[in-house]
């Protein structure tokens, strides 16, 4: 990329070719300014994951003061002027936030792309670098985990089982004017069961009489912390087109969920013909 510094003898052809600039950016933060939003299409997530945010984008708009300028995104007085290889149209600067779904709260605009030229080698960042930042900061939440019995303690005797719901979350975004969607799938499951133990595996479990991941707490007696941290690996679709593996995963982890630990013993009793008992 590179910026030109304009002389009094360039201002004429400056000031034309600044004015197309500004309708541009102009027209671009209206395209924004009417709801691009990054939406999560799963439903079901439970309390604090993805699904109650939406990641809300917005291109600059020099002219009329847009709230993302204080980036200082728009040079001053028309003295600079970005310029792209012969044909080729520059990137906009682009910022983002998340906006809680529920209560209308939100995060400071973080500036995702500057200007750029996104078919020149030498310019901005192309469409794939910008796939590749949204998928480094993705959240793509907790997959809804179940325990087997669903109470609050177990038998250290008696199997406890585990399973998750290992249905990919699929985001939907804009980047550089080009719809694009994300897929992040959980693929491996590691199972931190609180007694100093761990189980990874790719299985997301099965619910009893079928269970397929479970762990007994042998010797253990109390509270005890279960957490499950989850590997995603991502997919991602331009436009509609063929899905294209992403390089990398990312991880969640799950809030930890508190079990108590009973071990059971066996004695003899005495007991009458009306239920009532001597222990002996």
């Amino acid at each position: 990329m590179m910026f030109a510094i304009l002389t009094a003898a360039a201002s004429a052809k400056a000031d034309e070719e600044w004015s197309a600039i500004d309708a541009k950016a102009r027209d671009e933060s209206a395209q924004f300014d009417v709801g691009i939003q990054k939406e999560i299409s799963k439903s079901g997530l439970p309390a604090g994951s993805a699904a109650n945010r939406t990641r809300e984008t917005r291109s600059v708009d020099c002219l009329n003061e847009d709230p993302v300028t204080g980036f200082a995104a728009c040079p001053a007085n028309g003295t600079a002027v970005f310029v792209c290889a012969a044909d080729v149209e520059p990137s906009w600067p682009v910022f983002a936030r998340w906006v809680h779904t529920d209560t209308g709260e939100s995060t400071d605009w973080e500036m995702l792309t500057w200007y750029g030229c996104p078919d020149n080698p030498t310019g901005g960042p192309t469409i794939d670098d910008l796939i590749l930042t949204e998928w480094a900061q993705l959240d793509p939440g907790v997959p809804p985990l179940t325990v087997q019995p669903d109470q609050d303690w177990v038998y250290s005797t008696l199997p406890t089982i585990v399973y998750v719901d290992p249905t990919p979350i699929t985001i939907n975004d804009t980047l550089l004017g080009i719809p694009i969607q994300i897929r992040a799938t959980p693929t491996t499951y590691t199972w931190t069961w609180g007694d100093g133990k761990t189980t990874t595996t790719t299985d997301p479990g099965t619910p009893y009489p079928n269970q397929t991941v479970s762990h007994e707490y042998l010797y253990v007696t109390g509270n005890v912390d279960l957490t499950l941290q989850t590997t995603w690996t991502g997919t991602y679709s331009i436009n509609g087109n063929t899905w294209t593996t992403i390089n990398g995963t990312i991880t969640s982890t799950s809030t930890p969920r508190t079990l108590t630990v009973y071990s059971p013993h066996s004695h003899l009793v005495n007991c009458d013909l009306n239920g009532h008992c001597l222990n002996k």
